[in-house]
């Protein structure tokens, strides 16, 4: 039987319902699985089963190959099984069997009494292993022989292969058997073929008494040589006297042999493949002291015995009473006798065990909550107290990052903070505006060094935007523009190209006018001015003079609608300004009409308009001017020379650190 990860495989017994089915709906259609007979309900089943059978984990028990599934190791034990009867002589086949089926071996113990000094004592045992039985059926037939069966005979030093034509028992034995039949017309010598080798079918008798009841030794056989070409090769012995033996003299010749000179194939008969034959012929119980029993089929052709005779059913079962009574007294021994009494006290301290485990598993759930909850305290205190401990501060930083020490809180420092509001920013609730405020003044502070200026506060920056009369100039609105248009002038530019966008406009959308002024009035205001700004001085003992010029120029040359889409509003507020009669003012607008937007008709030079321009343009025009100046090369350098700074300063700082532990 192939075998799944060291055990046999069991075939599928059909359900009771399929029993049933059998007698009261025998047209019931199943599920047959033809190639081991087994039947299933569903189709589900068939196909698991069959699935299971395809896996390559089933084993050979015969020749041990693994790796394969269950039809090819089916094949392969057949196959086997086929070899090995071939192989295995059919004269010895019956007898074997015969000895085996039913068997126990029996065990003599020698006693001593006063009574009688020397007597002994059978025991029956059956044999758990098969290693036993096949080392005793050895035993028995290795040197008994069979008619019709072959052998190799010794002739002369040489072996010859014959046939057994009949065999004679010891001539003892013979002459007790024939002794009581006379000869006469009335009572003919009988035919009928003489009992041999009885006693080794019997292993209740030992090997040593077996052979002094029938000693195979006296048997005399009768052989026939076979013919030559059936003949084995000659022997060693032979090629090194260097003599020719005529082998064919003794073919087919009828000869007397002893049993010494007689043995059989080793491929034919040895302890190996009697045991593959008594495995494949014979069966065993998992039952405590269940004896060996040939299987049914093979025990009909071999004409053995199938009824287990009442002698050997009832040592068999004494022998499973014995086993019974020796476990039972094992176990009494090791717990004691079983009393009521010891029962209730048993069940008594079994309920108490039973409570005191629950109880103390309610105490260990109700400790280890508590040890939980304690725990999971001290990690929030602990989170808690390193949140209080904040990392020392590293200077610059945000200003609502600092935190006052210990140190600071002695000595009565307060710790105000500003109330966060939208209407407190510049620029109200005008988001783009602040950002372009807020980005304005972080770059002009941060490359104040390339840029030759130096810091100033927000509050100082604001003040200056909104900063609207001419007299006195805002000296530092002078600065920062000043230094920018010197910036800017080492980037290059496309020259006009806010005339050029101005009439690609017109072009495309018509010269519509915005506060009084025509694309075409605004080109003809723009080109009288800023033509010089690259090369204008802009002195800082002069005051800057003449930088709102130049800041015209520059977005003349810079700026388009694309990358500023303000620009024609700045440069009209720039160039042109009201007329009198509307600057002097017509009365104030009553509350039931709307005002009317101002109208800018006068050119002007751009000196008299930068501070009457809303704060909102003056961070637009400073915004561009600082997005340009982002890919200047003063900027570019500025900032490989701090990055070079920053590189050597962690060089630095690595070898104080490698200083320090050292």
């Amino acid at each position: 039987m192939p075998t799944c990860r060291r055990k046999r495989v069991i075939l599928t017994e059909p359900s009771p319902a399929l029993l049933d089915a059998l007698k009261n709906d025998p047209n019931r259609e199943v599920f047959y699985l033809a190639e081991t007979g087994e039947i299933f309900e569903t189709y589900e089943a068939y196909a698991a089963r069959m699935s299971f059978y395809r896996l390559k984990q089933f084993q050979c028990e015969v020749t041990g190959k693994s790796g394969l599934d269950y039809f090819q190791a089916l094949e392969s034990e057949r196959q086997e099984a086929r070899t090995m009867h071939s192989r295995f002589p059919d004269q010895l086949k019956a007898a074997v069997l015969k000895a085996v089926q039913w068997r126990t071996f029996s065990i003599q113990l020698w006693l001593t009494s006063p009574s009688n000094p020397i007597m002994f004592s059978t025991l029956e045992e059956v044999m758990g292993r098969i290693d036993h039985l096949v080392e005793a059926v050895y035993d028995r037939f290795k040197d008994r022989y069979y008619p019709d069966e072959k052998v190799y005979v010794e002739i002369q030093g040489d072996k010859y292969l014959a046939r057994i034509v009949q065999v004679f028992p010891p001539k003892s034995e013979t002459t007790v058997k024939r002794s009581p039949v006379a000869s006469s017309s009335s009572t003919p010598l009988s035919d009928e073929p003489m009992a041999i080798h009885k006693v080794a079918e019997n292993l209740k008798i030992s090997v040593k008494d077996s052979i002094a009841m029938d000693d195979p030794a006296k048997y005399v056989y009768k052989v026939q040589i076979l013919e030559e070409d059936r003949q084995a090769a000659p022997t060693k012995a032979d090629k090194s006297k260097g003599k020719e033996t005529s082998r064919g003299q003794w073919s087919g010749h009828l000869i007397d042999v002893d049993c010494p000179k007689m043995s059989r194939d080793r491929l034919a008969f040895s302890k190996s493949i009697l045991r593959r034959f008594i495995r494949d012929c014979v069966d065993r119980e998992a039952a405590v002291a269940s004896p060996w029993t040939v299987k049914p089929a093979i025990a009909a052709r071999y004409g053995v015995n199938t009824v287990m005779p009442e002698e050997i059913r009832k040592g068999v079962e004494n022998l499973k009473k014995g086993e019974s009574d020796k476990r039972k007294k094992i176990w009494e021994e090791k717990e004691g006798p079983a009393s009521k009494r010891q029962k209730r006290a048993a069940a008594a301290a079994e309920n108490e065990k039973i409570l005191q485990a629950i109880a103390e598993q309610r105490e260990r759930e109700a400790r280890e909550k508590a040890e939980h909850a304690q725990r999971a305290k001290e990690e929030s205190e602990r989170l808690a107290a390193e949140k209080k401990k904040k990392k020392p501060i590293r200077y610059p930083t945000e200003d609502l990052d600092v935190v006052l020490g210990e140190k600071e809180k002695k000595a009565g420092v307060k710790l105000k903070r500003p109330v966060p509001s939208k209407l407190a920013m510049p620029f109200g609730l005008d988001q783009e505006t602040n950002s372009a405020f807020l980005m304005t003044w972080n770059f002009v502070v941060v490359y104040g060094q390339p840029l030759h200026i130096s810091p100033f506060t927000m509050d100082d920056f604001d003040a200056a935007l909104r900063h609207s009369l001419i007299e006195p100039p805002c000296q530092l609105l002078s600065e920062i523009h000043a230094t920018l248009i010197y910036n800017l002038r080492t980037i290059p530019f496309n020259r006009h190209s806010a005339v050029m966008s101005l009439v690609d406009y017109k072009q495309e959308h018509g010269d519509n006018e915005l506060l009084g002024v025509s694309i075409d009035q605004l080109t003809a205001a723009m080109a009288d001015v800023g033509n010089n700004w690259e090369r204008a001085p802009l002195r800082h003992s002069e005051g800057r003079e003449g930088w709102e010029e130049s800041l015209v120029g520059c977005l003349k040359d810079h700026a388009n609608l694309e990358n500023f889409p303000r620009l024609r509003e700045i440069l009209t507020r720039l160039l042109f300004a009201p007329d009198d009669t509307d600057a002097s003012g017509s009365a104030a607008p009553s509350p039931s009409t709307s005002p009317t937007p101002m109208r800018l008709t006068t050119p002007t030079h751009p000196k008299q308009l930068y501070y009457k321009l809303p704060p909102k343009d003056r961070v637009d025009i400073l915004a561009f001017m600082c997005n340009l100046a982002v890919s200047s090369k003063a900027i570019h350098m500025h900032m490989e020379l701090c990055e070079e700074q920053l590189t050597a300063l962690r060089k630095e700082k690595i070898e104080v650190n490698r200083t320090k532990k050292a």
